[in-house]
């Protein structure tokens, strides 16, 4: 019991460390977003400092026991992928994350598990001209996971054209996480990877109580009968690539009501 009472103010002491960290990064993010304002910094030099301290708040939140802080973060380099500039508006959306995150580290380590489903789905998109002015933007919200960044960009264009949020995660263990916090409506999972391969992700997805209620698909290039795929369940759908992928993400989306 003592050595227990002994080591509660190591745990605290670090758990200090991490938030002044964490608020030390985002602080900066806050002064590269006024810098940018004033004019005082090129905007495509922010762009790339404030992707780099995403990128770094992102592994440190979800290591150091501040998982909101890994998930916000997490969406923030995403929507910061392959910008070049911040627009008005992009001041505006980056604004609003590092607003979250700052409450987010204030707020403490441990928040409940709906708040923070809720709390993706009202996070700003980027806006990269995939989706059509017509088309509007749905509440439904689809992680692709995918290690190849031609499917990424393929899959993620057809997807934003239909109107949907796409989240992408680019290796099977961050999956994981994002997956349990996101509760996202879809996941959308590439059969070939490096490491774990799709089919073997959606069947630890489907073992275990927090995801195994979750829709899944799985994404490949091979047929549907392919040796690679049979051990699949009967619940999971495969969306084949090419010329095969409006018809088969089209009756995915109608199995799973995806709006």
């Amino acid at each position: 019991m003592r050595a227990a009472a002994n080591a509660e103010p190591i745990v605290d002491r670090q758990i200090d460390e991490y938030r002044s960290d964490l608020k030390d990064r985002v602080a900066a993010m806050a002064g590269l977003l006024d810098s940018s304002a004033a004019g005082n910094e090129p905007t495509h030099e922010v762009v790339v400092a404030l992707r780099r301290q995403a990128r770094e708040l992102k592994a440190l939140g979800s290591m150091s026991g501040f998982p909101m802080v890994g998930m916000i973060a997490h969406r923030l380099e995403d929507y910061l992928t392959e910008m070049r500039d911040l627009t008005q508006e992009d001041h505006r959306d980056v604004g609003r994350f590092v607003s979250l995150l700052q409450s987010a580290i204030g707020r403490g380590i441990n928040p409940e598990e709906n708040e923070m489903g809720q709390l993706a789905r009202s996070l700003p998109m980027r806006r990269d001209g995939m989706r059509p002015p017509a088309v509007p933007e749905s509440n439904v919200e689809i992680l692709l996971v995918t290690t190849s960044n031609v499917v990424r960009m393929l899959v993620e264009r057809d997807l934003k054209q239909r109107g949907y949020r796409v989240v992408i995660a680019r290796t099977p263990f961050e999956a994981f996480e994002l997956a349990y916090r996101m509760k996202p409506d879809l996941l959308l999972v590439s059969n070939t990877m490096h490491g774990l391969g799709g089919a073997d992700l959606v069947r630890a997805f489907g073992a275990m109580s927090s995801t195994r209620t979750m829709a899944a698909a799985v994404l490949t290039s091979m047929d549907a009968e392919h040796v690679d795929l049979r051990d699949l369940t009967p619940r999971v759908p495969v969306v084949r690539l090419g010329r095969y992928f409006p018809g088969d993400f089209g009756r995915v989306a109608e199995r799973y009501q995806l709006g």
